[in-house]
């Protein structure tokens, strides 16, 4: 089955669009002391006690996630899913870089 490279394109900048208002809106609710999505809560919770940024802790959190995930499912983990591990270091760099943005 051929496909075409430019929905490929549009799926990846439609997920680069969505990371960064996310991260942004992440940094916009702690920046504000609204609270947090739960998304983000145990890495604002972990960024509060130890040294690691939230960025960081979100990066630590969901690649735990994603060695469970790993771990339950085994035999009927997919490989392809380990592109999950550079859109959570992405997402990780976008929320400290948002966080820094609204200082």
């Amino acid at each position: 089955m051929e496909t075409s490279l430019y929905p490929q394109l549009k799926r990846y900048g439609m997920l680069c669009v969505g990371l960064v208002i996310m991260s942004f809106g992440i940094a916009c609710s702690i920046k504000a002391e609204l609270g947090t999505s739960p998304v983000s809560s145990l890495p604002f919770v972990l960024s509060q006690f130890t040294p690691l940024s939230v960025g960081v802790a979100s990066i630590l959190v969901n690649s735990t996630l994603i060695l469970l995930q790993i771990l339950l499912l085994r035999r009927q983990y997919d490989p392809i899913q380990l592109i999950q591990l550079p859109v959570a270091l992405a997402f990780g760099f976008l929320t400290d870089f948002s966080v820094w943005v609204l200082q």
